[in-house]
């Protein structure tokens, strides 16, 4: 209930009014519930309503023009039909409101708490509600023409039928707002979110779309576009010249159900991923009776590369992504192994002929036979020896090999980069290295790329941070442990 002392002290007038709440500064005005007879109460602009709380109050009609209404309580007031022309209500709260048919043109709201309010009919022309919340809100066939709504929150929110015309949303997260038979015209989006986002049949020409982010579940079915601009600053228009045929907008920006994002860290390794593409291909070719298509590449600033695939409807993603990347993971490790081979023989021909020629002649046939044999497909080679392949080091012995790992394109989650660091390990084991010693030379190769590139150092950083958190062995926790210290990086 309305505090009856700050009541009557409000209807003594303005100047009675302001002195009691300069006298009083720690004091906020609680008028809550209280039911304002409008025929009789005048609310003039020189009041001071800084912090007021008027939650639950009846004020519908109330007129609010050019007041300071900053840091005021509104919570589920009735306030509809009300004018706050040009006010300001900078961080004030306003949720579950009935605000139907209010005006707020030239209105400051930033950051204002407008959540799950009745915004029917509301004027937000040229009013600035930067950062502003209005999650879940009901803003049918309300006016935003010219309005600022950068980096505000509309999660949810209904805008169907809305005027957005020159709207700014740089930034906005629209995620499963409707914005159904909406008015976007020259609407400014980029870096919006719009996932799970309803466009259906709005008016969308000249929308500016940089960097926003749709998914499968964003619909844009029936949009009317004629062109839109890829880059701020009415940059960049798509189509170049003309315009988009019916239907044509959806089809070019709308994201398949059937389409699978792989993200590769610094770099694709571009041969590996065709083999695996095409080995793919024919196996989803085999099992769902259709093909994968590539659909899109794009670099990152964070140095991330994404590859967008489409795969056949019948197909479950997830099982596509799972064999796209093995397969890739795969042949880059045959690839690997191959450079150590092709490479380990170049330096055994090297060091024969070094011999040949300083050898006397009677020698050298044998040497050639010995040679041969050193060198044959099934032959050996003495000793322990690291070469450099450029995607890491090849270590052979007399039992076997083993490719070091290469940390630059594993995974910044400890619990996927588990399984090849486990791998690793398991190579050296399977060649009769003990279980202790493995994990050392695992450490070690980390620790030696991480001293030498920021991106494994960083990356061995953010590993050791999440080992308590990340499900995976010891021996990996061990062997990220050890590279940690190695490389001199701080144990977290």
């Amino acid at each position: 209930m309305a505090n009856e002392e700050h009541l009557a002290m409000l209807m003594q007038g303005v100047h009675a009014w302001n002195s009691w709440r300069m006298k009083n500064p720690d004091v906020i005005p609680d008028l809550s519930l209280a039911d304002f007879d409008l025929g009789k109460t005048i609310f003039l602009r020189d009041l001071d309503f800084f912090e007021i709380n008027f939650n639950r109050a009846n004020l519908r009609g109330a007129r609010f023009i050019e007041f300071d209404l900053s840091e005021a309580d509104f919570s589920e007031a009735d306030l509809g039909g009300a004018d706050f022309s040009r006010s300001i209500l900078s961080g004030a709260t306003l949720n579950r409101a009935n605000l139907q048919a209010a005006t707020f043109i030239g209105t400051k709201l930033n950051k204002t708490k407008l959540n799950y309010s009745n915004l029917v009919n509301s004027d937000f022309s040229n009013a600035k509600l930067v950062r502003a919340s209005l999650c879940g809100s009901s803003l049918n066939n309300s006016i935003l023409k010219d309005a600022d709504l950068s980096e505000a929150l509309l999660i949810g929110a209904n805008l169907s039928q809305a005027k957005l015309i020159d709207v700014k949303l740089s930034g906005a997260n629209v995620n499963e707002a409707s914005f159904v038979e909406a008015f976007l015209t020259n609407a400014e989006m980029c870096r919006v979110q719009a996932l799970g986002a309803d466009f259906s049949r709005t008016e969308f020409t000249g929308v500016c779309i940089e960097d926003w982010n749709v998914n499968k579940n964003t619909k844009l079915q029936n949009i009317d576009c004629q062109y839109i601009y890829l880059r701020t600053g009415r940059k960049e228009r798509c189509p170049s010249e003309g315009e988009f045929n019916l239907g044509e907008f959806s089809k070019r920006f709308q994201v398949a159900k059937n389409i699978i994002e792989l993200t590769f860290y610094d770099n694709v390794p571009w041969k590996a991923f065709a083999y695996a593409f095409n080995e793919s291909n024919v196996q989803v070719l085999d099992e769902y009776g259709g093909e994968l298509f590539l659909r899109e590449y794009k670099i990152l600033d964070d140095g991330l590369v994404t590859i967008k695939v489409s795969h056949p409807s019948n197909a479950n993603s997830d099982r596509i992504k799972e064999i796209l990347e093995q397969k890739t993971f795969d042949f880059e490790l045959q690839i690997a192994q191959l450079q150590g081979e092709v490479k380990a023989k170049d330096s055994a021909l090297s060091m024969m002929f070094e011999r040949l020629l300083s050898a006397p002649t009677s020698q050298v046939s044998y040497q050639i036979q010995a040679a041969n044999v050193q060198i044959g497909e099934n032959s050996t080679m003495s000793g322990d020896r690291n070469i450099n392949t450029g995607g890491g080091n090849y270590i052979e012995s007399n039992s076997g090999t083993y490719v070091q790992g290469n940390y630059i394109n594993m995974s910044q989650d400890l619990t996927h980069a588990a399984v090849q660091i486990q791998d690793l390990i398991e190579q050296l084991q399977r060649r009769g290295v003990a279980v202790e010693v493995a994990q050392e030379q695992v450490a070690k190769d980390m620790a030696t790329q991480a001293q030498t590139n920021s991106t494994v150092k960083d990356k061995l950083l953010k590993w050791g941070q999440s080992l308590g958190d990340a499900t995976v062995s010891d021996v990996v926790k061990g062997a990220v442990k050890l590279a940690i210290r190695s490389a001199g990086i701080p144990l977290p």
